[in-house]
């Protein structure tokens, strides 16, 4: 223990004894503890302090500036209609027959940004085109023409869908 404590002269008055004159690592006073318990409170604020960063760390979305993105709900009185996941770079299901005038929903369930967009990378007809950011994101249209609408994802093009609407 005497190792780890260094010597110092200090500029103490005469009578303070040897106490004043060795500290150790922290900088207290061997043989003293701060006066009101500073130096626990000290540690007890930066321990404080790592367990929130750990906290936020662990907690996906805690540092996006503005609420979360809501899911689609419907109005009271509202069918719901048929709903259509984005998980894993896929649409699911990637078919789907509804009937005219219904109200389909996408949500996305990966934690990064997905567009819905009518069309195909290749030609593109402008019914609707929706950035879904992250998890929780959701978009709504109602299709009520029959026919066929093909969708995809711009910015993983790969990721394509289709609703028939009879």
């Amino acid at each position: 223990m005497r190792e780890a404590l260094s010597a110092q002269r200090l500029d103490v008055p005469p009578g303070a004894g040897k106490k004043a004159i060795q500290t150790g690592s922290a900088g207290v006073e061997k043989g003293e503890s701060r006066k009101g318990g500073e130096l626990l409170m000290m540690r007890r604020t930066w321990m404080l302090g790592v367990l929130s960063a750990i906290t936020l760390a662990g907690i996906p979305g805690a540092w996006r500036d503005g609420p979360a993105p809501e899911a689609a709900s419907p109005s009271p009185g509202e069918d719901a209609g048929p709903t259509i996941t984005i998980q894993t770079f896929q649409f699911r299901p990637s078919a789907l027959e509804i009937r005219a005038g219904t109200k389909v929903t996408w949500i996305n369930q990966d934690e990064i940004t997905h567009t819905v967009t009518s069309g195909t990378p290749e030609n593109r007809n402008g019914r609707f085109d929706s950035p879904l950011e992250g998890k929780g994101a959701a978009f709504s249209t109602i299709l009520d023409r029959p026919g066929t609408y093909t969708y995809f994802c711009n910015r993983h093009q790969s990721m394509r869908g289709e609703i028939h609407v009879r």
